[in-house]
């Protein structure tokens, strides 16, 4: 949608107004939704121009909940911004966080019976409009190690909005 003279906040507004009464569902691929519906506004590629995450709490594994992502982006067009779906990895994680470098996302997910937490750096590529993750894990230690309240401390847990 190419909103004119709208800059990217007021896109996005008027983006989430229209979920609100909508099947919203049908937006993202898996199973066993709450039905809470989430989001948050930041620049997470450094470019100046917010990102939008809408995400939808979601069962992860037998013992966890979590949010299964969609990440939006506006580009500035001719006349104003064009919102546009960001393709790619899927991001559904127990746990979203910051990361404090400010670029990309980071998933952070743990293991129950190892206590072994596992963080991956999700970025984007703004040209290609495309979601890009590393194949290994960028940070792995043990939960409730000091290794882990440092990580936690320099890259803070996203901060949801609820929509629904």
């Amino acid at each position: 949608n190419l909103g004119e003279q709208k800059g990217p906040e007021a896109l996005y507004a008027d983006f989430l107004e229209e979920l609100k009464p909508g099947d919203w569902r049908s937006l993202f691929q898996g199973e066993d939704y709450t039905g809470e519906l989430s989001y948050f506004i930041k620049d997470l590629d450094g470019d100046g121009v917010p990102e939008l995450v809408l995400g939808a709490r979601c069962k992860v594994s037998q013992m966890f909940y979590g949010m299964d992502c969609i990440i939006y982006r506006c580009a500035q067009m001719d006349g104003g911004y064009a919102l546009s779906q960001m393709v790619g990895k899927t991001v559904v994680s127990t746990s979203i966080r910051i990361p404090g470098d400010g670029q990309g996302l980071l998933t952070a997910d743990f293991s129950r019976m190892s206590g072994m937490y596992s963080v991956s750096r999700i970025t984007l590529n703004g040209a290609a409009n495309t979601l890009e993750s590393q194949w290994l894990s960028e940070y792995d230690f043990i939960m409730g190690s000091s290794e882990e309240q440092a990580f936690l401390e320099a890259n803070p847990e996203a901060e949801w909005i609820s929509l629904i």
